[in-house]
């Protein structure tokens, strides 16, 4: 006789009252124990954060001014899409910074830099130690071609061959 016994065990805990609008990215730092929510709210638990948050295990708080593009019913006009750390930094990407355009930003420890401004929508962000690299449906970024994938070693922009590429994204 064959006997296979299963033992489900899931505690779920609230992370607060919540965002004001949806979540669209959840990362988390392991080296700081920070959870970073990113999406296209503008609240969490009734502090204005612009569409990214931090979680540090007790209570929800803004990084700055947040990405800081808004429209007129109370949502992030375009709302963070990716988050990773890279080289030590948070970068986060999205409709950003009142560009009109989707955009890197870094965390600088106080505020958000604009790294750079994509000619189309950027999907995913990915790092290594030594590269960031950037997903999503654009030409170009950094002044060079890039057919949707492109890598950035924190100076410089690097495309990569897309021309035998089978897949979806990373």
């Amino acid at each position: 006789m064959i006997s296979t016994t299963f033992c489900f065990s899931q505690d779920w805990l609230s992370l607060g009252q919540g965002a004001s609008r949806q979540v669209n990215e959840l990362y988390y730092d392991s080296t700081s124990n920070v959870l970073l929510a990113g999406g296209g709210f503008l609240e969490v638990d009734g502090i204005i954060v612009n569409c990214i948050a931090q979680w540090d295990g007790q209570q929800w708080d803004s990084l700055g001014a947040g990405a800081n593009f808004t429209n007129a019913v109370g949502a992030c006009g375009n709302p963070v899409t990716a988050i990773t750390k890279f080289q030590g930094s948070y970068f986060i990407a999205g409709m950003l910074f009142a560009s009109g355009r989707y955009s890197i930003g870094r965390w600088g420890s106080a505020s958000w830099d604009s790294i750079v401004v994509v000619p189309g929508i950027v999907s995913n962000l990915y790092s290594t130690d030594s590269l960031l690299y950037v997903t999503g449906t654009f030409d170009s970024i950094g002044g060079i071609a890039a057919s949707g994938i492109a890598t950035w070693n924190g100076t410089t922009w690097s495309s990569i061959d897309t021309t035998r590429w089978e897949g979806d994204g990373i």
